[in-house]
């Protein structure tokens, strides 16, 4: 008998920390399973994306570029990541529209979240840049 008291006692206990972690909005989905909770992650990706600055969002420290085959990528760029122009650091709001920027970064579904944006020199015999 108290085996089965403890048993369900425990089966509570993990459905109560499966409810609180979904609750919390960590990002992750939980599920449970005979043996317990389980967190499946969302995919993050390493990536490098190359294109020109379409759009610029400050308040959010966002951006769209747009890479050479048309696709469009929304970038976020933290206070953490590092902007250079060569060997200069920069701020985001020294980013303009029409610069062309390599981003390193990772991708969690359709948002790239930078953690290193380096705008490319002009190049006047490659349409500006």
């Amino acid at each position: 008998m108290n085996s089965t008291i403890r048993t369900t006692a425990i089966w509570i206990a993990m459905v109560a920390v499966a409810s609180m972690s979904a609750a919390c909005g960590d990002g992750a989905s939980t599920s449970m399973t005979p043996s317990g909770p389980t967190s499946v992650r969302p995919s993050i990706d390493e990536v490098l994306v190359q294109g020109r600055i379409t759009g610029l969002n400050p308040p959010d420290r966002s951006l769209q570029i747009e890479g050479h085959t048309s696709d469009v990528h929304t970038v976020n760029v933290p206070a953490s990541a590092v902007i250079r122009d060569g060997g200069t650091n920069l701020v985001f709001a020294d980013l303009r529209t029409g610069d062309h920027i390599e981003v390193k970064g990772t991708r969690v579904g359709t948002i790239v979240t930078a953690t290193e944006v380096q705008v490319e020199p002009r190049d006047a015999e490659n349409d500006g840049y």
